[in-house]
C-alpha cells in the first residue's frame, strides 16, 4: 500500500515540479508604456493534455509585435517553428530605485532589486521558451531589443536550474544546486 501511495503521489507532482521549476504560463496581451508597441501571444491548441485539465488549452508559439506609429507588425522570431513560449519580460521605468518591468506575477525571477540608480528601461525583451530534447525539458532564453531586432539565443539549460534577474548587476544568473553540487552562470542583461 506505501509503494502504491508513493508511485501515485510521484507520478502526480513530477509533473508539477517541472512546471514550477519553469515560472508557468502568462497572458501575453499588452502594450509596452516605454516604447508604446503592442505584443500579442501567438497561440495554438495543444494537443498532448494532461488527465486533469480541463477546457481548450493553448501555447504560445510566438510573439506579434505591433508599431502603432506606422500600423505594422513583425513576428519575433521568424520561423514557423511551435514553441512553448512562457514568459516575455521588459523594463518599463526606475521608481523610488526599483526597476518597474511588465510581468508583476513572476516576482521570483526578480532579485537584488534595490538601490537601482535612475536611468532609462533598457531597450529589450528577456524570452523564456520551453523545450524538451530526447525526453528532458530545457529552458531556452532568448534576447532582444524591443522592436524584435538582434533576437538571438543566450543561453539553455536543463529546467531543474533556477535562474533570475540581479537587477541591481544587470545579469541573468543560472542557478544550478543539486547532490552537493553547486554552478552558477552570469549573462549580461
Amino acid at each position: 500500500m506505501k509503494i502504491l501511495l508513493a508511485s501515485v503521489l510521484l507520478f502526480i507532482l513530477l509533473p508539477i515540479q517541472a512546471i514550477a521549476g519553469y515560472y508557468g504560463n502568462s497572458k501575453i496581451d499588452e502594450y509596452d508604456p516605454t516604447v508604446g508597441l503592442y505584443y500579442k501571444a501567438i497561440e495554438v491548441e495543444r494537443k498532448n493534455r494532461g488527465f486533469m485539465s480541463k477546457g481548450p488549452s493553448t501555447q504560445v508559439t510566438n510573439i506579434s509585435i505591433f508599431n502603432p506609429e506606422n500600423e505594422k507588425h513583425l513576428m519575433l522570431f521568424k520561423d514557423n517553428k511551435k514553441r512553448n513560449i512562457s514568459i516575455v519580460l521588459y523594463e518599463t521605468g526606475i521608481n523610488e530605485g526599483k526597476v518597474e518591468y511588465n510581468l508583476s506575477g513572476h516576482t521570483q525571477i526578480i532579485k537584488n532589486n534595490t538601490s537601482i540608480v535612475s536611468r532609462p528601461p533598457k531597450n529589450k525583451l528577456l524570452v523564456g521558451v520551453r523545450i524538451e530534447k530526447n525526453e528532458r525539458i530545457f529552458t531556452e532564453l532568448w534576447v532582444s531589443s524591443k522592436h524584435g531586432e538582434n533576437l538571438r539565443l543566450l543561453t539553455t539549460f536543463p529546467v531543474s536550474s533556477d535562474w533570475h534577474i540581479d537587477m541591481r548587476n544587470s545579469k541573468i544568473r543560472i542557478v544550478t544546486a543539486n547532490n552537493s553540487n553547486f554552478t552558477q552562470k552570469s549573462f549580461e542583461w
